[in-house]
């Protein structure tokens, strides 16, 4: 019968190897304290385990017995990636203590999310002031999953529109927008300065432009608030880079 060896070496390295075919499968881990990289790493390796998984079901449908070389191979691949992880999740649940003791924690994430774009930090500041005045009261203290009248999350996207979004979490949201973000400044660029676009957005060097321009191009709301989001922008560059 065939069998499926794991084999984790010391924390960096998992093997797992099918001993009759004498084939190996060599991953190599990582640690890190990237926020985003974990959770990225744990959302791609349960994808893979839950297809296994499925593929399981499906040979079980077709005839397929527990004690069968076919399942015996996909449990061994089964249990491979859920050890990788565990792995990534032990790093991510200390991570997360640390964070917890931050004052700002889901403003910090955001701005390394935004950072790990390749967002310049006058832009972060600009977009982070917006969501201060959507769900932060002013504030980095951000409610990221508030809703109300059709309403939801950091940037309040209207469910009508923007259903995809609705009830996300945060990576979630960060994700919408930074799918989202492009294709709406192109469009209502116009509404900042002529040939206004992403591009330029992203070349802004001033945090209360990128805040107008946010504001003006991807929000666009009641032009009486732009004043006090382009504040907030100027706190929000202040606590993270000064």
């Amino acid at each position: 019968m065939k069998t499926k060896i794991i084999i984790i070496i010391s924390i960096l390295l998992i093997l797992t190897i099918n001993v009759n075919a004498i084939t190996v499968e060599c991953i190599p881990l990582k640690e890190t304290n990237n926020y985003w990289e974990l959770i990225n790493l744990i959302e791609e390796y349960t994808v893979k385990r839950e297809e296994i998984h499925n593929n399981a079901d499906n040979a079980r449908l077709a005839g397929y017995t527990n004690d069968s070389d076919v399942i015996m191979s996909l449990k061994g691949q089964w249990y491979f990636y859920n050890e990788i992880i565990r792995f990534y999740q032990n790093q991510l649940d200390k991570i997360n203590k640390e964070l917890d003791e931050l004052e700002y924690k889901d403003a910090t994430l955001i701005w390394e999310y935004m950072k790990s774009l390749g967002w310049n930090d006058y832009v972060c500041a600009g977009i982070l002031g917006n969501m201060m005045a959507e769900v932060g009261g002013g504030t980095l203290d951000l409610q990221t999953t508030i809703y109300g009248n059709g309403f939801y999350g950091l940037c309040q996207w209207n469910q009508v529109f923007t259903d995809k979004v609705w009830g996300a979490d945060l990576k979630g949201q960060m994700d919408f927008l930074r799918d989202d973000i492009k294709y709406q400044i192109d469009m209502f660029g116009f509404c900042y300065s002529n040939d206004f676009n992403f591009e330029k957005f992203l070349e802004l060097e001033n945090e209360q432009e990128a805040a107008l321009a946010f504001m003006k191009c991807y929000e666009r709301g009641l032009p009486q608030s732009n004043y006090v989001r382009q504040q907030y922008a100027t706190i929000a560059y202040e606590y993270f880079v000064q």
